[in-house]
């Protein structure tokens, strides 16, 4: 991703320049800079409180949920959450869809990945402390902006670098895009499920109404308008759990299409199902290499589902340390009717064909969880002979929580605040965490 930056030269002059020129908002503890994103115009980062505050101070980054319209980005700047607004801390305003830049930019993705990216290098060159002193950075966000988030955060936490993410806090994110496409197999289970689960005696999963009205559903509608071609859904930057699995499906004509072996690839389909360790190969010449199955049968078989060894043992990165929160379903989900004519709530990991904030958040916390205990901790033993077992074990069940917290709003009536929902629970949450950390710091 560091291609994407301009040379260490031109990028300190252009950083002098929009030093020279930093514009105050009216608030008194928020400064408002310019930075460039090469070729692609230029974003704004809010620093809040940052000039009272120690530069080894940990620096809180904000992502906002959903990206600034253009041209209002002054007058309505995005809303630090009220946890955050003791904390020095830098919001990163990013363009996304649903916007016509005056500029000619393309708001689909990756622009908004890329901003996020420039905004971070900013962040990380401009407020990092002298003499190699060491600065902690916490990535926050929700919704779209946790997409953005947990893609910074598994690939900027270098463990010996001293100003760097240690930390992510994310609530109802989307970390796997594809999982809306029709061939993933949670709507594979649920056409299985069929009418096992629309039976009278008891109401579907979600009902339609709310279903209909959810933020969940409203981000599943805008994936055409945040996305130019289901290719980009496979991008790990924007579902973060592809760093750590591949995909298991091909990748479709459109948004709403199964893939068909007769569709001509695109160079960057070719690309990504190259990566993802896909056979796409023309049904020619699979009937040529295989003789005894068919080019339809070849071409519909999804590729296998397998793991990637991430972070690669290669690198500084490591795992985050992370929370992962999400709201409740909207309604008790329902196994098949027994013989006996019963249907039972089902339990954690037993819930067929859902995808949903909680799916989402398990998924990603499972991954990561799954990363540290069999990369992370198994090098770690090599090297450290009183490393036990039992802390093998409940390393990432520690440093990866992945925690319901309520209904959207609930709690002592700031959940609804701008920027975040997050209940009165999961804002005590966020708080003890951040506190947890800053003591083992102060130590």
């Amino acid at each position: 991703m560091r291609g994407w930056l301009p040379s260490p030269r031109l990028w300190r002059v252009t950083l002098q320049l929009h030093r020279a020129s930093r514009s105050y908002s009216s608030e008194p503890l928020v400064q408002r800079v310019r930075v460039p994103c090469a070729s692609s115009g230029d974003i704004t980062v809010s620093l809040h409180n940052v000039a009272n505050h120690a530069p080894t101070t940990p620096l809180m980054i904000w992502i906002p949920p959903f990206p600034q319209e253009s041209g209002k980005e002054n007058s309505h700047p995005a809303v630090l959450p009220s946890w955050l607004q003791h904390h020095p801390a830098a919001i990163i305003n990013y363009r996304w869809a649903g916007q016509a830049p005056e500029s000619g930019i393309s708001p689909y993705w990756p622009t908004p990945i890329h901003d996020v990216l420039f905004g971070y290098s900013w962040i990380v060159q401009n407020l990092g402390p002298p003499n190699l002193a060491r600065r902690d950075i916490y990535v926050h966000s929700s919704y779209l902006g946790a997409s953005l988030a947990a893609g910074l955060a598994l690939t900027e936490t270098h463990a010996h670098q001293p100003t760097a993410v240690r930390g992510l806090v994310a609530y109802n994110g989307i970390y796997n895009w594809t999982a809306f496409l029709p061939d993933h197999p949670v709507h594979k289970a649920v056409r299985e499920a069929g009418s096992r689960y629309s039976t009278s005696k008891s109401g579907p999963d979600i009902p339609e109404e709310e279903r209909q009205q959810s933020l969940f559903h409203d981000l599943e509608s805008q994936i055409p308008s945040l996305f130019r071609t289901p290719a980009d859904l496979f991008d790990p930057f924007a579902s973060a759990s592809l760093f750590l699995h591949s995909p298991g499906l091909h990748v479709p004509p459109d948004f709403h299409k199964s893939y068909l072996p007769d569709e001509t690839p695109s160079a960057w389909s070719l690309a990504v199902s190259a990566l993802s360790g896909e056979d796409i190969r023309s049904p020619t010449r699979a009937r040529m290499e295989l003789g005894t199955e068919t080019a339809a049968t070849m071409g519909l078989k999804p590729p296998r589902k397998g793991y990637y060894a991430f972070p690669p043992r290669a690198s500084t990165l490591r795992i985050p340390e992370t929370l992962l929160l999400h709201e409740s379903p909207p309604a008790v989900e329902w196994l098949p009717i027994t013989r006996r004519g019963k249907r039972k709530p089902v339990g954690l990991g037993k819930r067929r064909g859902e995808n949903s904030f909680r799916v989402q958040a398990e998924e990603l916390g499972g991954l990561m969880r799954r990363s540290i205990e069999k990369v992370e901790m198994r090098e770690r033993m090599k090297w450290d002979a009183e490393f036990g077992k039992d802390s093998w074990e409940s390393e990432g069940l520690k440093r990866v929580m992945v925690v319901d917290v309520g209904r959207d709003g609930e709690g002592d009536g700031e959940g609804g605040q701008k920027g975040s929902g997050l209940s009165g629970f999961g804002r005590g949450l966020v708080g003890d965490w951040l506190e947890e950390r800053d003591g083992r710091r102060r130590g």
